[in-house]
């Protein structure tokens, strides 16, 4: 009962009201939606286009491209970025950036040496340069 009082406010606007009789009774009106929903572009949200897909960049792989100004390595990443090890979160955007050709490996040829760094493209460094 509670969480539904606070949906019809938060998403209705106004309190609910309550019908008792035979049978007790919630109205929640709700606001109407037009069959056009007009898209607000946010500018801290950032896209890119990779030819199929229009994909936004999440919080991490913006983070990850602002701290590639100069070639880091996993573990300067993840302490700049304030994990302990490896997450998911992390290795997901990497992968997107290193697909979408935001950024790159030093060393492409062994992905997995201990010395592997990653840096920016130009395609990121011109991506950045909107961001900052």
């Amino acid at each position: 009962m509670r969480k539904m009082m606070r949906y019809g406010k938060k998403y209705g606007g106004a309190d609910p009201q309550l019908i008792e009789g035979d049978v007790f009774r919630m109205i929640i009106s709700v606001p109407e939606f037009s069959t056009k929903q007009e898209e607000t572009v946010d500018p801290t949200q950032i896209r890119v286009h990779d030819g199929v897909h229009d994909t936004r960049l999440s919080e991490t792989m913006k983070k990850i491209l602002v701290l590639l100004i100069e070639p880091k390595s996993t573990p300067q990443l993840l302490s700049e970025l304030g994990y302990p090890r490896r997450t998911r979160n992390y290795e997901a955007a990497i992968k997107n950036l290193l697909d979408f050709e935001l950024i790159e490996m030093t060393l492409p040829d062994t992905p997995r040496s201990k010395n592997q760094r990653y840096r920016q493209t130009e395609k990121g460094k011109s991506l950045i340069s909107g961001i900052l």
